[in-house]
């Protein structure tokens, strides 16, 4: 089954489904926690590595980070055996893919994740800014 996942802590919520292989849900679920309390261990879009985009388990051939259109960030390029869409890799708005590498957790979610043909950039999910 899928569980939706919802905590709250000050500021911050991370409100997202984690679409993770069986064998690492518990581990995964553990670091979302540790990120509620402490929001400095999510990968910041700035500091994203090749290492980081190996670990994006989307089912895609090869990942690796490059920067986005506008500059501003590091996302993941993956490229498919064949045509992609966001709508097929993320069954909802609030679907997301853990990287969890070195003790820093990465959050790939829907709303970042751009397909072109067989080719897909998938950006990091950010904690929303308070003052938002």
């Amino acid at each position: 089954g899928k569980d939706s996942y919802y905590a709250e802590e000050g500021d911050y919520a991370i409100d997202l489904e984690l679409i993770t292989p069986e064998a690492r849900r518990e581990e995964l679920l553990a670091a979302l926690d540790e990120a509620e309390e402490d929001p400095g261990m999510l990968i910041s879009p700035a500091g994203l590595e090749d290492a980081d985009c190996k670990e994006l388990d989307v089912g895609a051939e090869k990942c690796t980070a490059v920067s986005n259109e506008e500059l501003t960030d590091r996302v993941c390029e993956c490229s498919f055996e064949e045509a992609a869409t966001c709508d097929h890799l993320f069954p909802t708005s609030l679907s997301a893919y853990p990287v969890l590498r070195d003790g820093s957790l990465g959050l790939f979610a829907a709303e970042g994740c751009r397909c072109e043909g067989d080719a897909c950039h998938f950006g990091l999910w950010q904690m929303p800014d308070s003052g938002e």
